[in-house]
């Protein structure tokens, strides 16, 4: 069994995030989804998620 992970901070209504994943599952037996955690985006993007956690 292969096992894939990706993590970001995605938005589910995003074409580009939905399809990052879909094709990430594609190619594992299994694909763990990581959600960056708001610090972490905020240091790197500089701006606020709309949802938090």
């Amino acid at each position: 069994m292969i096992i894939g992970y990706t993590q970001g901070a995605f938005d589910m209504f995003h074409i580009g995030h939905l399809n990052l994943i879909h094709k990430a599952r594609k190619q594992y037996d299994k694909l763990i989804v990581g959600v960056n955690f708001d610090a972490l985006i905020v240091s790197y993007k500089q701006k606020w998620t709309v949802v938090p956690q």
